[in-house]
């Protein structure tokens, strides 16, 4: 049995294994958070503020250009799996990305490149509101914040 594996995987170029070897389903998943100045380790959306977590699922689903295949049964990873498994856990969050996109509110999109070390979107809210949501390295999106939610809800330096 093991053998006709081997035979089958002959062609294969990347096998995604977990450290005792198992093989994967080629899928990430989110199993950590640190939001408002906690680090979550079972994820349980009662535990963020409603508007901390509606603030960083929209950021989520708009700047991301993984289509992932949802139905009432499943979510198909497709595209970038780390992007999918953002866009997943928002999901399970309330937050549908199709419901963001494709969408005229999205004014630009500068898509993640090496050297910037992030992907940035525009984002328009409504007429007075627009929000640019950067995602990337952390070394370099950290140097560029001057405020972050805390724990209280407050925006701080």
């Amino acid at each position: 049995m093991f053998i006709q594996a081997c035979e089958t995987m002959g062609g294969a170029n990347n096998i995604c294994t977990d450290k005792t070897g198992t093989l994967t389903k080629n899928q990430m998943a989110v199993t950590s958070l640190f939001i408002e100045e906690n680090m979550h380790t079972h994820i349980d959306p009662k535990n963020i503020r409603e508007s901390t977590l509606a603030l960083f699922c929209e950021g989520i689903c708009t700047n991301s250009n993984a289509l992932p295949k949802i139905t009432k049964t499943s979510f198909e990873h497709g595209g970038n799996k780390t992007e999918c498994a953002l866009l997943e856990m928002a999901y399970k969050f309330g937050f549908n990305y199709e419901k963001y996109r494709p969408s005229d509110k999205i004014k630009k999109v500068i898509p993640f490149s090496s050297l910037r070390k992030k992907m940035t979107v525009v984002y328009q809210i409504d007429d007075d509101v627009v929000r640019v949501f950067s995602k990337g390295a952390p070394d370099v999106l950290l140097d560029r914040c001057s405020e972050y939610i805390n724990n209280e809800g407050m925006k701080s330096k």
